[in-house]
């Protein structure tokens, strides 16, 4: 998983995928901070390096290499810089995509949300 630095700390992310069988995977301490610092001085601020770009695709195949089999861009920034076309190795799962596709189903009754 892909995130600011708290998103790839926090265990609530973890235990939650954990809940369904999934295992997260994130970068090392190192990447942890260079991709936060990424987001937040670059991304947020509509500056996008070819540097950076790089950056981000090497974590994702060091994390393919920890025998990740997707990566999760649990930041909206992130889809800024990095698509699939940029790394075909790997299926990137882009937060922002999954969130409206699960709205319009949800918004058109192809999935009813379980209230308890």
């Amino acid at each position: 998983m892909l995130g600011t630095y708290a998103v790839m700390n926090d265990p609530f992310f973890a235990n939650a995928y954990k809940e369904f069988g999934v295992e997260i995977i994130n970068p090392n301490e190192d990447e942890k901070k260079e991709i936060n610092r990424i987001i937040f001085k670059e991304l947020t601020k509509n500056i996008f390096l070819p540097a950076s770009k790089e950056y981000m695709i090497q974590a994702i195949k060091n994390l393919s290499d920890k025998g990740a089999e997707g990566v999760i861009l649990g930041c909206t920034e992130i889809k800024l810089l990095i698509s699939q076309k940029d790394i075909a190795e790997i299926t990137l799962f882009d937060s922002i995509t999954l969130h409206c596709d699960l709205a319009a189903k949800i918004c058109i009754g192809e999935i009813k949300l379980n209230h308890q």
